[in-house]
């Protein structure tokens, strides 16, 4: 019985609570309740920034160097694997000993390359990206402020599934305005 009471009461307080919540929901000029969060798409704000696809190009264009050279380095290494193929049964064993020895440097070296370049295109594009990032802040900065947000919550990734309309606005849009304006 007592248990009962317990669940009751907090059911009751928890009910109350909603209801305070709700009758202190902040008004716009219009008497209407205004949302307490924004809320938007992070990505979809970014791509649709004036300077989002230049970086784009960029990006793709020194991917391309890299995906050239590494193409290059993997052909090399196929021209002297078909050579060592074809000779390998006349080597004597030093120059067959040797010639493995430099095919597995080769191909150690490409790797390397490889794993060096995935690492260099990601610092190249979080140094491409972080203005557009800083930019987007700002904006979401100055958005929170002005139409009084307690937070701007970002919806990628399914990070956010399910926002009360009426607690939440979608500002994506007004975000992407406030951008494009500022070109």
């Amino acid at each position: 019985m007592k248990r009962f009471l317990w669940i009751l009461m907090a059911c009751l307080s928890l009910s109350a609570f909603g209801q305070t919540v709700a009758d202190t929901s902040r008004m716009n000029g219009d008497g209407e309740a205004k949302a307490w969060i924004g809320y938007l798409s992070y990505d979809r704000v970014l791509r649709a920034m004036p300077r989002y696809g230049l970086v784009q190009q960029q990006l793709s264009g020194l991917r391309q160097q890299y995906e050239a050279e590494a193409k290059r380095s993997a052909d090399d290494f196929n021209r002297k694997y078909e050579e060592f193929l074809e000779g390998r049964r006349d080597f004597p064993p030093s120059i067959l000993r040797k010639r493995q020895v430099e095919l597995q440097e080769l191909m150690q070296r490409n790797v390397a390359f490889k794993e060096q370049g995935l690492r260099e295109l990601a610092q190249a594009e979080d140094s491409l990206m972080t203005p557009l990032r800083q930019q987007l802040d700002q904006a979401l900065d100055s958005i929170g402020s002005e139409l009084g947000y307690a937070l701007i919550v970002n919806t990628d990734a399914h990070a956010c599934p399910y926002i009360n309309p009426l607690m939440g606005e979608d500002i994506t849009a007004i975000v992407i305005r406030r951008l494009e304006n500022k070109k």
